[in-house]
């Protein structure tokens, strides 16, 4: 991962396999945006179980929050009725 970077989105190197592109939001600035599922593929397939991943994805990687250029992460194919 890299640090928080005040002129640009943050933006975690070694998960550019899992890169999407550019989320827009309504002022506030764009941020950048992977696939879940490929990140923790990514994970994986450095040495983690699947478990250790998620639990290593959630804690240091979707639980950081690096301000308002904080990347997203999206899970495709999820019903919006089962979203909290």
């Amino acid at each position: 991962m890299t640090g928080f970077s005040n002129d640009g989105p943050v933006r975690f190197p070694d998960l550019d396999p899992a890169y999407l592109g550019v989320v827009e939001r309504f002022g506030m600035p764009p941020v950048l945006c992977y696939d879940y599922d490929l990140v923790i593929q990514h994970y994986v397939e450095d040495g983690m179980s699947e478990d250790e991943a998620v639990e290593f994805f959630e804690y240091n990687v979707l639980g950081a929050w690096l301000g308002d250029r904080t990347p997203c992460f999206i899970r495709k194919g999820v019903d919006p009725e089962e979203v909290d």
